[in-house]
């Protein structure tokens, strides 16, 4: 609660334009008394704010004008909120406040944990650290709560491993991701504190490549999305630097000259590229990507390699298979793209690049069968 009666007796008294003496000699009191009131200084008797209000013409409670908090769930939540993300130390107490008036709520709980474990973790606080993973414990037993999609069990447990980790408990935490490892949630995590901390980079190889090939996916999951919202957008220069950026990704995992799965992965790459560029109005650039494109699908469909495990990085023995739904075939990849993009004038360019690309291929192949033996 906030009190403005200082400010209040003042602003009121200009709004008016009395002097204090006016307004001393209307309270029966000394000039001396309204400046100590104005500046707060001391608070007059009740019986003098009564007749404040009334002399004003408004109520005792806008006379005061204080501000009582908000302090339903709702509310305290989105205020440590704003203390986490604000970095606000006060909201520490400000937490406890809440779980004082809300100990089972999921919602109070889980937030007053993160404020606890991200002042832990930047002060190397003990106190705050246990504080939070006691509070990561509670949100567990009270997650049947939750209703937001994008928070889960698995956040929780995360982020009580990565408090274990700064207390020095590492081989708890580890032990507890890895029985929490659902889908693989937590390979990163357990990757680097298995190999960086616990020295064990071999038993850490499976883990760290899980985790990097899964990102790599995600990556390719979210270009066609990026690509729309540039182009809708008409940021074309933003949607052609990020198929560059993935492009990058794509490439650096590549490993010898035979033709892997990344090659496929280029030729949806170059398609959306192509399509960026058409629709910036550079027709010759989008020719020259959907080329691109084509030769690339025509040598990776020439010598298909779905093993991933074949790729720069992957510690993960064996074959390693995957499957693609834009189609078993780079040039079923070209097209999926291009039907999914249904652009009418660009499926007309792709149309005609395409077949000329499948010209110039049965050409050639019927030169090389002409060539005497």
């Amino acid at each position: 609660m906030k009190i403005q009666l200082a400010d209040n007796i003042r602003r009121f008294r200009k709004e008016r334009n009395m002097t204090q003496e006016q307004l001393a000699e209307a309270m029966g009191v000394s000039i001396g008394a309204v400046h100590k009131w104005e500046t707060g200084l001391s608070v007059p008797e009740i019986g003098l704010i009564i007749k404040l209000a009334d002399f004003y013409d408004t109520s005792v409670d806008v006379l005061l004008g204080y501000e009582m908090k908000d302090n339903h769930v709702e509310a305290m939540e989105k205020r440590l909120v704003d203390c986490f993300n604000h970095k606000n130390r006060e909201g520490l107490e400000e937490a406890e406040k809440a779980l004082a008036k809300y100990p089972n709520s999921f919602r109070i709980v889980r937030v007053a944990a993160e404020l606890y474990m991200g002042f832990g973790l930047e002060d190397g606080d003990h106190a705050k650290l246990k504080r939070a993973i006691e509070l990561f414990e509670t949100a567990e037993k009270l997650f049947p709560q939750n209703t937001e999609t994008e928070i889960s069990i698995e956040n929780l447990q995360e982020n009580k491993a990565v408090a274990l980790f700064r207390l020095g408990e590492v081989h708890k935490a580890v032990e507890m991701l890895i029985k929490g490892n659902t889908g693989g949630c937590h390979n990163s995590l357990i990757g680097v504190f298995i190999s960086v901390y616990e020295k064990d980079p071999e038993r850490a190889a499976s883990y760290l490549s899980k985790a990097l090939f899964g990102g790599v996916n995600d990556i390719q999951n979210i270009t066609p999305g990026y690509v729309m919202l540039y182009v809708t957008r008409k940021d074309y220069e933003q949607a052609e630097q990020f198929t560059e950026w993935a492009e990058s990704i794509y490439k650096g995992l590549r490993k010898g000259d035979r033709p892997d799965f990344m090659d496929k992965t280029l030729c949806e790459l170059y398609t959306m590229r192509a399509y960026v560029l058409y629709k910036k109005g550079d027709r010759q650039g989008a020719e020259h990507w959907l080329n691109e494109a084509c030769r690339h699908a025509a040598r990776y469909d020439a010598d298909p390699n779905y093993d991933i495990g074949q790729l720069r990085f992957c510690e993960i023995p064996g074959v390693i298979g995957t499957y693609d739904m834009a189609g078993e075939t780079a040039r079923n990849g070209i097209c999926e793209v291009v039907r999914i993009i249904d652009d009418k004038e660009f499926s007309s360019l792709w149309k005609e690049v395409g077949e000329k690309n499948e010209q110039g291929r049965d050409l050639q192949g019927t030169e090389t069968e002409s060539v005497p033996s």
